[in-house]
């Protein structure tokens, strides 16, 4: 029997687009916070993830990308044990689309952001 109470580890994909040396990142808003990631989403069964990064870009933020080499990995796992996510970063270019917020509710907000500018933001996973 498992300490934790997490039955499967989520995988998801993330791009990590840097355009005029800024990173894009975007901004969700859940349960009256608001932080920052890397756009991306879960990898659903049988799908590469490379395809689910190409969809999650373009339900996010109407971006077509060409996604490349994967350049990091993370595990981020909540301290309940209650979520276990495996995170897959790929650097990515933008090769079309018209940068808007998708319909979830939970998306709030993208920006570009220099490095020097990232320890002042709240960013998931750290």
């Amino acid at each position: 029997m498992s300490f934790f109470s997490c039955k499967s580890v989520r995988l998801r994909a993330a791009a990590l687009v840097v355009q005029d040396g800024k990173i894009l990142l975007i901004e969700h808003q859940k349960d009256g916070r608001k932080y920052w990631l890397l756009p991306g989403g879960g990898v659903d069964f049988g799908e590469t993830a490379s395809s689910a990064l190409e969809r999650e870009m373009m339900e996010e933020l109407n971006l077509q990308v060409s996604v490349d080499d994967l350049v990091f990995s993370s595990d981020s796992i909540d301290p309940s044990g209650k979520r276990h996510i495996f995170n897959l970063y790929f650097a990515c270019r933008i090769t079309g689309g018209s940068i808007a917020v998708g319909d979830d509710p939970r998306l709030s907000g993208y920006g570009f952001f220099p490095a020097a500018q990232m320890p002042s933001l709240t960013i998931f996973p750290p």
